[in-house]
């Protein structure tokens, strides 16, 4: 089952590289994040503590993002990121 699921993946995917090869397109990826209860974290924390949280937290998501040349962090939002991807 497992090797049906693979095969039609790969299938798939054919099929969309064959098409954005067509069109002269590109696949494009946009991805937003948010701390969840981060208004809750930052009273239990204190403002210092959550704040110094946070820039570890953009620093990460930065990171990942931008790996391989995979990405861009466009737009941080204060407890979270707007990033975009593209092929």
């Amino acid at each position: 089952m497992l090797n049906d699921d693979w095969s039609a993946d790969a299938k798939s995917l054919e099929v969309v590289d064959d098409f954005r090869r067509r069109k002269h397109t590109a696949v494009l990826a946009i991805a937003f994040t948010d701390i969840a209860k981060s208004t809750e974290i930052r009273e239990q924390l204190g403002e210092i503590a959550y704040e110094d949280l946070r820039e570890q937290y953009d620093e990460a998501v930065r990171a990942i993002v931008e790996s391989d040349d995979g990405g861009v962090v466009v737009k941080s939002t204060g407890d979270g990121v707007l990033a975009r991807s593209e092929e």
